[in-house]
């Protein structure tokens, strides 16, 4: 059994792998959400890559965490918000985003 605020996986052999949290970003392809509570920067840069399908390049050490909800935004529009919140420069050509300080 798997409870409200959990998550889980069936394998092959019947063994079952619970997680505490769900990632809600897991599905943002049918939420058209991305929700960050205290997330590295680094992992929410990965989400988006991923809800994006691009490709995602640090070239820096990240250590701050961010708290955002971005709704049905573009690309463009959320990665503007990440350069003003942060201290980075994060740039996007073709599918591959850039991340450096």
């Amino acid at each position: 059994i798997v409870s409200k605020d959990e998550s889980g996986f069936m394998f092959r052999d019947n063994t079952v792998e619970k997680h505490q949290q769900v990632n809600l970003n897991n599905i943002s392809w049918k939420t058209g959400q991305l929700v960050f509570q205290k997330t590295p920067v680094e992992s929410a840069l990965q989400d988006i890559a991923h809800h994006f399908h691009q490709e995602l390049h640090i070239e820096t050490a990240i250590d701050d965490s961010l708290t955002a909800q971005f709704t049905e935004q573009t690309l463009d529009d959320i990665l503007e918000e990440l350069r003003l919140l942060t201290s980075l420069t994060i740039n996007q050509a073709e599918n591959i985003i850039v991340v450096k300080q």
